[in-house]
């Protein structure tokens, strides 16, 4: 994995301001390291002084229409709800970014 995007990448300000706020995650300073975990789509972030860590993953491409998207960030935030409820550790959903697909 390399690191491929820095404050450039559009979710810099989403993750910094609402999503580690909302893990309890607070810092003056915000850098992330952000990998590629599958060909496209699915990011790891990293934020470097506390080093937590947060996957991204979109479901919206060029070929797929928006509800066909919706459909699929509805199952897959079922499937983390089940997986949260068997018990399965960090598998936070900290909620879908409107606009930032």
């Amino acid at each position: 994995m390399r690191d491929i995007c820095g404050q450039d990448d559009p979710l810099h300000g989403y993750l910094s301001h609402d999503v580690l706020p909302g893990m309890g995650v607070t810092a003056r300073q915000v850098d992330f390291r952000v990998f590629c975990l599958k060909e496209t789509k699915v990011y790891r972030y990293e934020e470097s002084h506390s080093r937590t860590q947060v996957v991204g993953k979109s479901f919206v491409n060029g070929s797929r229409h928006g509800s066909v998207a919706m459909e699929r960030m509805r199952r897959e935030f079922e499937n983390l709800q089940v997986l949260r409820g068997i018990g399965w550790p960090a598998t936070r959903t900290c909620g879908a970014a409107a606009g930032h697909e």
